[in-house]
């Protein structure tokens, strides 16, 4: 029969086949070794062509070339060191302070200072303030996402603490459970600017207008 006349014949085809495919899972595994070694990603391509299309995209929003944006940034922070930051530089031993949902683009061209690491340390370290930093209220439409993003992404960027005030009870409960409690610096910031709290009372209107006519012509002066 045809298994009679095809004895012999198979071997040498299957032995071939066999060591080809040995040869092939070698060759894989080799493969695989290499990408492993070199900590390959195959994200990494699509995330550098959006980083690319971010670059394109804040030059068209500047009106400067892509290639000029690190002077363009560099200008803009001389102009935020000479006029924005002058007065919270002249303030910076207050007890608390309070972040802005605005994007600062010589600091992160990104995130708004909320939410940005970067301009953390820039307002504790180039500004100096070593007070309770809280967060505007996280439900004004200048941010988006889910409230506990919202929240957890504050107290990342290193806020001490964050506002919610709109009275929503649902998206005060996911605050609530995505930032932890007051402890360590962020507790004894909070604690020295409760001590130093006074009254309406006790406040000068006079002298605190004066105070800010003054400030706000060294800043316009600088």
């Amino acid at each position: 029969g045809v298994a009679g006349q095809a004895e012999g014949r198979l071997e040498a085809p299957l032995e071939a086949l066999a060591r080809g495919a040995e040869d092939l899972a070698q060759a894989l595994r080799g493969v695989e070794d290499c990408l492993d070694a070199l900590d390959f990603d195959p994200g990494e391509l699509e995330r550098v062509e959006e980083r690319l299309f971010a670059i394109r995209a804040l030059a068209r929003k500047h009106g400067v070339a892509p290639d000029d944006l690190g002077d363009f940034a560099a200008r803009m922070r001389a102009d935020l060191e000479a006029v924005d930051f002058a007065p919270f530089r002249a303030l910076a031993d207050l007890p608390a302070a309070m972040s802005a949902h605005l994007v600062y683009p010589a600091l992160d061209p990104e995130r708004s200072a909320t939410l940005s690491s970067d301009v953390v340390r820039w307002i504790r370290g180039g500004i100096g303030f070593d007070g309770l930093l809280m967060t505007d209220d996280l439900s004004m439409k200048a941010l988006r996402g889910p409230f506990g993003v919202r929240a957890g992404a504050a107290i990342g960027a290193g806020c001490d603490l964050v506002l919610h005030c709109n009275g929503d009870p649902g998206e005060a409960a996911a605050v609530a459970e995505a930032v932890p409690e007051l402890a360590g610096r962020a507790l004894a910031r909070a604690e020295r600017a409760q001590a130093v709290r006074g009254s309406a009372g006790q406040a000068d209107p006079a002298a605190l207008e004066a105070e800010f006519v003054e400030l706000r012509g060294r800043a316009a002066g600088a």
